[in-house]
């Protein structure tokens, strides 16, 4: 069953940061945090790549397991951040300054029958052109999402809290549009210096994604020890991270015949490059007064054979067709194509890929414990080259500089594998 209407108030933030990192994922730094366990989000753009100083929309959508689709949207904000944000309902302001300088904003919440849940929904705004008035093209916009279904009071004594909110996050290259690459990170078996004799498995085909946590829970075995315990997630990737319901398994008696599902909790993904990313797997109920209510947990690709022959993991495979574009600011100057062969290594923590029709090669210098380094690419008749950090590389796209013969930066460069191109 789909439900489809014009949500009530979103906001937008122009934010400084330094790394760019897109998709909706949960967002643990908000009071009450995530308590719909199994819901997931999506946010996308209409067009993926909005023009400077023109409408566009955002439409949101997802499945609704625990309780009715959204009520009300609106935002996470901070004082620092409170001149930066707009509240939008359908195509005009449905909000308005109070004597102290507050916003104040109505919604009426969409009508549900809890018989019907799940609910696939859908809910679209028109940002109106003023949007541009608050927000800065050349810096990565932060879109925050907050989702209130059951309304309360912190004001009465004892108070009355929200019992079913939660937010998303989602940031968005308005300059370029990289966000609409989804990252590549294949299938491997991944692991965190945080949770040793632990691990995350993870598979991938095109935008799906399957994750497993496997870990030990907290539930005992007959002999006292903590029981090997696994959560199923699978979700689609929206730009670089993903979110979705998350299934838990456990065994804590081994003279048990089967495995059943014990829960659904809600797992979250984050992809910072194509060697590093955080998950989440359990988005419980904040407590009052915690500090750290969602914790993620960093994890990079296990390196299982140390040999120098075989393939390093953390070395991506760039074999194929890449296009190179060269950018000064938002105006694109020149595109080439490159086309890379399988590569060898080069010495000891460099790995060497050659042009398949000679004259030009991409060298990338990693340590491959960690997946921690750069590449260069070169062609034999040009004293400039393209860098790029493997930090701002998700498999897809790379964001570096365009070198001079002095190796200082003129332009910006993106890296792009085939046939992606930026909308």
């Amino acid at each position: 069953m789909k439900r489809i209407s014009t949500f009530t108030a979103l906001s937008f933030m122009a934010l400084i940061t330094p790394s760019l990192t897109y998709g909706a994922w949960i967002d643990g730094a908000y009071y009450f945090g995530h308590q719909m366990p199994g819901t997931t989000l999506d946010v996308e753009l209409v067009p993926q790549k909005p023009t400077p100083g023109e409408p566009f929309l955002v439409r949101i959508s997802g499945t609704a397991t625990q309780v009715c689709p959204p009520a009300n949207f609106g935002s996470a904000t901070t004082n620092e951040f409170s001149s930066n944000f707009l509240y939008i309902s359908g195509d005009t302001m449905s909000c308005h300054t109070n004597e102290d300088g507050e916003e104040l904003c109505s919604y009426s919440p969409p009508s549900c029958d809890l018989a019907d849940l799940p609910i696939d929904f859908e809910y679209e705004v028109s940002a109106p052109a003023s949007v541009w008035d608050h927000l800065d093209p050349a810096l990565p916009a932060s879109l925050y999402i907050q989702v209130t279904t059951g309304v309360g009071s912190i004001n009465p004594n004892p108070p009355i809290l929200r019992n079913k909110t939660a937010i998303w996050q989602h940031e968005l290259d308005l300059l370029r549009g990289t966000h609409a690459i989804p990252p590549r990170l294949g299938s491997g078996y991944w692991i965190s210096k945080e949770r040793p004799n632990e691990g995350l498995l993870v598979q991938q085909q095109g935008n799906r994604m399957v994750a497993y946590e496997l870990a030990y829970g907290e539930e005992l075995t007959a002999e006292g020890n903590h029981a090997g315990t696994w959560i199923y997630s699978q979700a689609t990737i929206e730009s670089n991270s993903a979110n979705g319901p998350a299934i838990k398994f456990a065994r804590p008696d081994l003279t048990a015949p089967d495995v059943v599902p014990e829960q659904v909790k809600s797992a979250s993904f984050i992809i910072d490059d194509v060697n590093h990313v955080r998950a989440l797997f359990d988005a419980a109920p904040v407590k009052l007064g915690a500090e750290d209510d969602l914790f993620y947990t960093p994890y990079r690709r296990w390196v299982f054979n140390k040999g120098e022959e075989p393939f390093p993991v953390t070395v991506p495979d760039f074999s194929g067709e890449w296009t190179l574009i060269r950018y000064d600011g938002a105006t694109e100057l020149e595109r080439e194509t490159a086309l890379i062969g399988e590569g060898a290594w080069l010495d000891t923590n460099r790995w060497r890929f050659l042009a398949v029709n000679g004259g030009a090669a991409l060298t990338c210098k990693v340590e491959v414990r960690t997946g921690i380094g750069h590449c260069v690419y070169q062609a034999d008749d040009s004293a400039e080259k393209v860098r790029f950090e493997l930090a701002d590389f998700n498999g897809n796209i790379a964001q570096g500089a365009w070198l001079d013969s002095a190796d200082e930066p003129v332009n910006d460069a993106i890296f792009l594998r085939a046939p992606y191109d930026l909308p």
